[in-house]
């Protein structure tokens, strides 16, 4: 299943693969630890931040994604911090532990990329197409990216 469309990011379930819904954002690491943070309730917690996705909770519904979207950009996080990276931050025996901490997480955030993301259109996609298509003709072996479906998914 592709993870890329035009003017707008998808929420993808896996096929066959219990929690993994991925929103593919494609907004980098700082931003999509910035997202994670904010979209707290929605997101996995404690994920491996990448630079394509943030994994969401499983049982996420279309209905959850619009509530936990409302007025979001009004409301950003800055991401969590792993301890770690707070013991190996220059100096840092020297601060006090909340002020380092909020040191790394203000220079992991990406406030601009998080808002973009958000602001785009997102359409949900499911691991299955479960509904019969008119017109649409099948033939035993046929992959994904050979099939053409019009509009499918869900905007919000």
């Amino acid at each position: 299943m592709e993870r890329v469309r035009p003017g707008g990011t998808l929420i993808v379930r896996e096929n066959g693969k219990a929690d993994q819904l991925r929103w593919w954002t494609w907004a980098g690491h700082r931003a999509n630890a910035t997202l994670a943070a904010t979209l707290g309730g929605v997101a996995v917690p404690g994920q491996r931040i990448n630079d394509h996705w943030v994994g969401l909770r499983d049982e996420l519904t279309p209905a959850d994604w619009r509530l936990a979207r409302q007025d979001v950009t009004e409301r950003l996080a800055l991401p969590d911090i792993d301890e770690k990276a707070v013991r190996g931050l220059k100096f840092g025996d020297a601060l006090p532990p909340r002020l380092a901490e909020a040191t790394l997480s203000i220079r992991l955030a990406d406030l601009e990329s998080a808002t973009a993301a958000l602001s785009e259109q997102v359409r949900f996609m499911g691991g299955r197409l479960t509904c019969m298509v008119p017109g649409l003709s099948l033939r035993a072996g046929m992959t994904p990216s050979e099939i053409a479906f019009p509009q499918v998914g869900t905007l919000y």
